[in-house]
């Protein structure tokens, strides 16, 4: 097992652009992805401009399903310290 990030191709993207078009009160999600879990946040960048989707991976035991608990985690495994 690596702990390389996995790179985010054409399939992966629309994956997630699905998940928030069926979620739109959502912000973030958290998919499996290999060896680990791909934890995606949508960021609204302007009106007209198609949002944008901030990911990080991680090797994590469980993910929440609620939105706050989510960003939490993206957070911390955005910004380790």
């Amino acid at each position: 097992m690596t702990d390389e990030p996995p790179i985010i191709i054409d399939e992966d993207a629309a994956i997630d652009s699905a998940f928030f078009g069926s979620h739109a009160g959502r912000s973030c999600y958290a998919r499996a992805h290999r060896s680990g879990w791909v934890l995606v946040v949508r960021q609204a960048v302007a009106q007209r401009e198609p949002p944008m989707m901030l990911r990080v991976w991680s090797r994590v035991e469980r993910v929440p399903d609620d939105d706050a608990s989510c960003l939490a985690l993206w957070e911390r495994c955005a910004n380790p310290r």
